[in-house]
């Protein structure tokens, strides 16, 4: 049981884990009341052992009547309570000898901290008129746990990608084991200081892979934007949805280069095997280039 500290009017209390397995004793006197205050909000209502509820709706003639020995009232929504003897010990005028007046108070908090009080009548000089029960190590630990959660995030984003990534070579192997067939292509063509030349065409089951390679060879910026892809050739070809991109946009200076992918889906039983790719400059000078009749 931890000491009273007598003739402290305001004693603060650090509790953590450990330390509230300890039973408090606190003083108190029909004068003085014992404010006792809390860190954190109540897990349901604290009990009292041998009080009266004066937060009950009671008559005044059941106050007198009560044979209770202490006086107890709970502020739920300010974290603290209030007690104190019912009336004067028989050493000051009373009926109860002052060492009989003895009660427990549980209070269980949010946190699952449950505290037992001991609550004693005491002299006037010598009460506990305001206890605050502190957490000192709260922020530490909310600090700790903060940190376990953004580290048990990391772990799951970079678990998380390393199944995306496995997922992906997966699937690409798959494709690999099954039909499957790629041509060079020979089409490039040059427009404003700007070339584009098609490499290779790819096809795996429905899944089809477009390399190309756009360079800048203006002594102005290049703004590296985006592709379109028709399937069929002239009048005739009709946009493919749903076309992938690689790399992002991008500005290429003089004499940069950047190699391109684009990769779509076709329907099974589409027979479609020619191909027109569209280049598009976002910003700059929007240069188009068409490369047309890329076919297997």
């Amino acid at each position: 049981m931890e000491p009273k500290t007598s003739g402290k009017q305001v004693r603060v209390i650090p509790i953590d884990d450990a330390r509230a397995t300890q039973v408090f004793e606190i003083g108190t006197h029909p004068t003085i009341p014992a404010v006792i205050e809390f860190p954190e909000a109540f897990s349901g209502t604290p009990s009292c052992g041998d009080c009266i509820d004066l937060g009950a709706p009671l008559t005044p003639s059941q106050l007198a009547e009560s044979e209770a020995l202490f006086g107890f009232q709970a502020f739920p929504d300010a974290n603290y309570l209030v007690i104190k003897p019912a009336g004067p010990s028989a050493e000051e005028g009373g009926i109860v000898p002052q060492r009989s007046y003895l009660t427990s108070v549980n209070v269980r908090l949010k946190s699952k901290l449950t505290l037992t009080l001991i609550i004693r009548y005491a002299p006037a000089e010598q009460v506990d008129a305001r206890v605050m029960f502190t957490l000192p190590n709260r922020a530490n630990e909310t600090a700790y746990v903060r940190d376990q959660v953004a580290k048990a995030k990391r772990e799951l984003e970079a678990d998380f990608a390393d199944r995306i990534q496995e997922g992906m070579s997966r699937a690409l192997m798959k494709a690999f084991a099954e039909p499957h067939e790629c041509v060079r292509l020979d089409a490039r063509k040059w427009h404003d200081q700007a070339f584009i030349e098609a490499k290779e065409l790819c096809r795996f089951g429905t899944r089809r892979f477009l390399t190309f390679t756009v360079e800048n060879r203006g002594r102005g910026i290049l703004h590296f934007g985006e592709a379109v892809i028709r399937k069929g050739s002239g009048n005739n070809a009709q946009p493919v949805p749903d076309v992938l991109f690689y790399p992002d946009p991008q500005e290429l200076p003089f004499q940069q280069r950047v190699t391109a992918v684009v990769a779509f889906n076709v329907d099974a039983d589409d027979s479609a095997s020619t191909y027109e790719l569209t280049f598009r400059e976002l910003g700059g000078k929007g240069r188009q280039m068409t490369l047309a009749d890329l076919a297997f």
